[in-house]
């Protein structure tokens, strides 16, 4: 006879986890343009850069074309959170 174990469980607990990390993640995180050269174009919080995204699909597609072309850098960083006090900076600069 088979045991069974239950791999995955859907219930009200799991859907809030769920909903709460990916919200922590959207916020710990930036949405960056730079240009060719490296200059800062624009930094501003994912969750942000979502909304704009969704309400102006055409902005999406132009830095689609643009990312595509080599004009402009998209980058999405997160932050990270450092448990040892001996590491000064994580982040590159």
């Amino acid at each position: 006879m088979a045991n069974y174990t239950s791999i995955f469980t859907i219930n009200s607990a799991s859907i809030t986890n769920a909903f709460q990390n990916i919200f922590d993640t959207l916020q710990d995180s930036k949405f960056r343009l730079e240009s060719r050269s490296g200059n800062l174009l624009l930094d501003i919080p994912l969750i942000l850069a979502v909304v704009i995204l969704l309400l102006f699909p055409v902005l999406l597609v132009g830095m689609i074309i643009l990312g595509a072309i080599g004009r402009i850098h998209i980058r999405i960083r997160k932050r990270i959170f450092d448990t040892n006090p001996k590491n000064k900076d994580l982040e590159p600069k």
